[in-house]
């Protein structure tokens, strides 16, 4: 009796974790779609603070070079 129970059970829930119903394979389709689209989101963020941080880092540099050639005029 007990084999045959741990047979049922091994057969019911490997049903239950190997098939998805349609709702949740969209689900599961929509969550990748969706994470996709965060992570491009966010490397446009990254790419905008880049060019920001870069455009602070020029205008210094060119501070400090025009100060340095005003020294020898």
């Amino acid at each position: 009796m007990k084999k045959v129970l741990s047979v049922y059970l091994k057969q019911y829930y490997g049903r239950m974790l190997n098939c998805q119903s349609s709702d949740e394979s969209f689900l599961t389709y929509f969550t990748i779609i969706l994470n996709a689209m965060i992570n491009i989101s966010k490397m446009f963020v990254i790419v905008s603070k880049a060019v920001a941080s870069a455009n602070r880092i020029a205008e210094a540099a060119f501070n400090d070079y025009q100060m340095y050639r005003a020294q020898f005029e």
